[in-house]
Order: structure tokens, then C-alpha cells, then sequence
């Protein structure tokens, strides 16, 4: 059970990944864009060492 959530988790990061970046590559103000991806991946870096530690404590007990 554990394993298939963490398994969606990583499908919907990548996806918000994927998404930020075509908005990147179309967008006219690159600044912006390199500031919103910038805060985003810090986010998701946060949020899968967090969820990662989780996955890893449900499998040590």
C-alpha cells in the first residue's frame, strides 16, 4: 500500500514538473518564469526528502 502511494506521489511531481517547464520554454517573461521554477523545485525537494523518510521509516519497523 505503502509503495503505490509513493508511486503517485512521484507521477504527480513529475507531471507539475513537466507543466512548469513547458511553461517556461513558452513564456514570454524569462525571469519570472526562472524565479517560479526556481521556488518550485526547492518545494519538491523539500517535499520528497520528507516523503522519502517516511517510505523509508514504514519499511524499517
Amino acid at each position: 500500500m505503502a509503495t503505490s502511494s509513493f508511486t503517485r506521489k512521484i507521477i504527480v511531481t513529475g507531471k507539475q514538473a513537466t507543466d512548469v517547464l513547458i511553461n517556461a520554454l513558452t513564456s514570454d517573461t524569462e525571469k519570472k518564469d526562472f524565479c517560479k521554477i526556481e521556488e518550485f523545485l526547492e518545494e519538491n525537494r523539500k517535499r520528497g526528502k520528507a516523503s522519502l523518510k517516511k517510505f523509508v521509516s514504514l519499511y524499517k519497523k
